[in-house]
């Protein structure tokens, strides 16, 4: 039985993890998130007094921003959209327990946006290579305020994968959707390499923190993940437009809660119970207080999951 539970689960979060990632909005989203982090570095006559801190915001922020957009996107359409269809019947009549069904749908997601993550972080950091070499060779020359190839590895690289996913949908019958995205997130790594194998100079002299770029972007995995379940349970009982609306409402509310903190501290307490405290994701991390972040949306994460899966107990299912 528990083998049964475990083919199951595999097999609902493969459906879904191929669902997100093969909708026309995932494709465009993935195309305009990385080479959003890349062309930022165009704009780099503002430097906030470090020449690094432009991509590595940027990179952040299409992380949050269009990620995001992409995951809770694909969790509407992979748990609402078989809910209402009646589609999740047909997976029910498994002996598979209708919490199973929900976490799988929702850990699909995760996948998904963990191959979201690939790309954009491998985008953000070839763009402070970029930045970080140009700084170097400004110094020499006064002139150069970017590396040349940097550039070109990050905007020809986006792009070519979309020709690539057409023609391998045109001669192989490919799914364009997925393969793009795929295409896509794997072109970042792929250009970061001959990029690095393409350096005239050791690594430590852009200048690049490496462990605290990890640290910043695994938390806003982190509350990335919080969000998509967060996501996975609305649309259980509500429709999507509406579960979107108050989406962006509890996101407000994480952007809110240091705000509570001295004015109302047992209503911030309350709110970090349900909520990523997105004041604490967004700011510098050291190694400690990057693992608590993790933890506490982890532990929301969790919370949310339960909820889902209670709610989903009570749906009428078609």
């Amino acid at each position: 039985m528990e083998v049964c539970f475990v083919r199951g689960f595999r097999a609902l979060a493969h459906a879904s993890t191929m669902e997100a990632l093969s909708g026309p909005l995932s494709s465009v989203l993935f195309l305009v998130g990385v080479l959003s982090v890349h062309l930022s570095s165009v704009f780099h006559y503002h430097q906030f007094g470090n020449p690094l801190r432009l991509p590595h915001e940027c990179g952040l922020s299409a992380l949050f921003v269009f990620g995001l957009l992409f995951a809770t996107s694909a969790v509407f359409r992979t748990v609402e959209g078989e809910l209402s269809s009646g589609t999740a019947s047909v997976a029910l009549v498994r002996p598979l327990s209708r919490s199973l069904f929900f976490c799988s749908k929702v850990f699909g997601v995760f996948v998904a946006l963990g191959v979201f993550l690939v790309g954009v972080f491998s985008a953000s950091l070839l763009s402070s290579i970029t930045a970080g070499i140009g700084q170097v060779m400004s110094m020499k020359d006064g002139t150069t305020r970017l590396w040349p190839m940097g550039v070109q590895l990050g905007v020809v690289s986006p792009i070519l994968s979309f020709f690539l996913a057409a023609a391998c949908n045109r001669f192989f019958q490919m799914r364009f959707c997925f393969t793009s995205c795929l295409m896509v997130a794997l072109s970042q790594p792929v250009a970061l390499l001959i990029a690095l194998s393409c350096m005239d100079m050791p690594f430590a002299s852009t200048g690049i923190d490496l462990l605290s770029v990890v640290l910043d972007f695994s938390c806003v995995t982190a509350a990335g993940f919080v969000f998509v379940a967060i996501a996975g349970a609305l649309s259980v009982r509500l429709k999507p437009s509406y579960a979107a609306g108050l989406l962006v409402v509890m996101t407000v509310f994480s952007f809110l809660i240091n705000l509570f903190e001295t004015k109302a501290p047992l209503l911030a307490h309350f709110f970090r119970t349900f909520l990523p405290d997105l004041g604490k994701v967004w700011m510098p991390q050291d190694f400690m207080t990057a693992i608590f972040v993790v933890g506490a949306c982890f532990c929301v994460t969790v919370i949310w999951l339960i909820i889902g899966s209670i709610l989903i107990r009570g749906k009428e299912i078609l």
